[in-house]
């Protein structure tokens, strides 16, 4: 058995399953929620990117609670995997560990190959080996699924943009503000509604760059039940000096760019950041 986190899923538990799944065949499922103490001391259970433990020998390979390179790359220096080859692999771990714009700060200007998503690549690889794909194989209902989640982001995108802009169709848009935090520019959206998804995430962040902020604050979203846990997600929009990795809360990334905070009211959300910041 294989577990990892719930909810949004990244190229690193993505490729982390990839790689263990090759490694050990024997896997029946994978589940995606967090691992109880029985299954952490399960050396036949893999536990990957999640369960605050690192401890190879347990196959447990999580890096989120100490200053550990991400978890592809805790399998591969454990598991002698050779993937350090690859272009992509240093970009990963910085973008995990460190966020985004670390990331692309650790590349050239030039196009880069580390841009290149492994998973893309090896889809094109299989699709440009092959004369023939017929219907019913498993590549082909990727493929569609693909399509799928391509097609309903862009439909989502243009619907929560026309939302955000008060366009019609829609009758009433998110309810947004702007605040000043000493010299940090907060944008806080407080949606009702919400649903984490990737429109919805350029959308803010669209937001956010036309008002200059620097924080985005929005209800959070439980990554188990993908409903809203109650509480409170900060994450940094910009190369800004703020860093939210000691903010109180049921989760801060070590990189300092995001944190989520336990159920609490706004109000009581509110001055926590106010207190972090000043």
């Amino acid at each position: 058995m294989i577990i990892t986190h719930g909810g949004q899923a990244h190229r690193d538990d993505l490729l982390s399953i990839a790689a263990v799944l090759a490694y050990c065949t024997d896997h029946d499922v994978i589940k995606r929620r967090n691992p109880t103490a029985a299954e952490l001391d399960n050396r036949n259970v893999w536990v990957l990117d999640v369960g605050g433990r690192h401890e190879p020998e347990n196959n447990n390979y999580d890096h989120h609670q100490a200053n550990l390179p991400c978890t592809i790359v805790l399998l591969n220096e454990s598991l002698k995997l050779g993937l350090e080859f690859f272009e992509w692999y240093d970009f990963t771990n910085i973008f995990d560990t460190k966020g985004p714009r670390a990331a692309f700060k650790s590349i050239d200007r030039r196009p880069h190959p580390a841009l290149i998503s492994p998973v893309e690549k090896i889809l094109i690889d299989v699709i440009s080996s092959r004369v023939e794909i017929y219907r019913d194989e498993a590549i082909t209902d990727t493929l569609l699924s693909i399509g799928n989640k391509l097609l309903s982001d862009a439909a989502e995108y243009i619907y929560l943009k026309k939302r955000l802009e008060k366009v019609p169709p829609s009758t009433q848009a998110p309810e947004y503000t702007n605040k000043i935090i000493g010299n940090v520019s907060v944008l806080i959206i407080k949606e009702e509604a919400i649903v984490l998804s990737a429109a919805y995430v350029r959308v803010s962040n669209d937001l956010a760059r036309d008002m200059n902020a620097d924080l985005i604050m929005a209800p959070c979203i439980d990554r188990e039940t993908h409903k809203l846990s109650g509480g409170w997600t900060f994450f940094r929009t910009n190369d800004t000096s703020v860093d939210l990795s000691k903010l109180k809360g049921e989760f801060a990334h070590r990189g300092g760019f995001l944190a989520h905070t336990e159920p609490l009211s706004f109000e009581e959300a509110w001055s926590r950041i106010c207190k972090y910041l000043s």
